[in-house]
């Protein structure tokens, strides 16, 4: 019976190896790694482990950036440190390490396409909308109210006046189960709500729509700035949280 042949393993000079780490510290640079990542890295795997001093003196890093680096890889899981001393840097399986990453991209990737398929029936969001005029602005500021499908904040030193407009939106948020949280200056009359907090020198009126949708108008409700971007709007809705939980 023939023998099988089995595959040369191919042997590279010092030289070679040091082209190697050249070329290939290039190209995982592409994958967000530092260039002395990449080059403890693969030091790491060419060597088999070892010391922190033994990989950065194969891979030609300072020692101490060697440190820092290596601790990069082992929080990304590109090495395994050892829990002795002295401790050693184990490399991740080349092909182990290749799934992890793919697995990773994968997932990023189906994000973003669901991110891109959801803003492609919705429309490109705009970050910011000019409103000039008082009944563009409460104008608004009913749609908003109207269209709320768990919580609705507003801060307004003019809740008297969208109160006048609006009672029966408020009205029926509040049937829905609409959590709605208003902030006022003290002793002004507000509509039903789920949470009421006075505060004085209220200046500009805010309001957010579940978190989505968000709207900064002037003292007069003369204009307002209008924004569908969900970062601008969390940004806003933390702040009125923070000044509703003021003592």
């Amino acid at each position: 019976m023939p023998r099988k042949k089995t595959k040369k393993k191919e042997m590279y000079s010092l030289s070679e190896l040091m082209g190697q780490i050249e070329s290939l510290s290039l190209e995982l640079e592409k994958l967000g790694l530092t260039s002395y990542e990449a080059r403890c890295y693969l030091a790491a795997a060419i060597i088999g482990g070892g010391g922190a001093e033994e990989i950065a003196e194969f891979a030609l890093v300072p020692r101490t950036s060697a440190y820092k680096a290596l601790e990069s890889l082992a929080a990304r899981g590109f090495v395994e440190p050892s829990s002795g001393r002295p401790r050693r840097f184990e490399p991740t399986d080349p092909i182990a390490l290749l799934g992890q990453l793919r697995g990773d991209l994968d997932t990023t990737f189906e994000e973003i396409a669901r991110i891109q398929e959801s803003q492609e029936a919705r429309g490109i969001p705009q970050v910011i909308y000019t409103l000039n005029g008082k009944d563009l602005v409460l104008k608004k500021i009913g749609e908003m109210l109207d269209k709320t499908k768990s919580r609705f904040i507003i801060s307004s030193p003019n809740i008297s006046l969208i109160r006048k407009h609006y009672a029966k939106s408020f009205e029926r948020a509040i049937r829905r189960g609409v959590e709605l949280l208003i902030i006022a200056p003290p002793f002004i009359k507000i509509p039903k709500c789920t949470n009421a907090v006075r505060r004085h020198s209220l200046i500009a009126t805010d309001v957010v729509m579940d978190g989505e949708e968000a709207l900064i108008a002037s003292p007069d409700l003369g204009a307002c700035g209008y924004t569908d971007n969900v970062l601008l709007a969390g940004h806003l809705e933390g702040f009125l949280e923070i000044v509703m939980s003021e003592n």
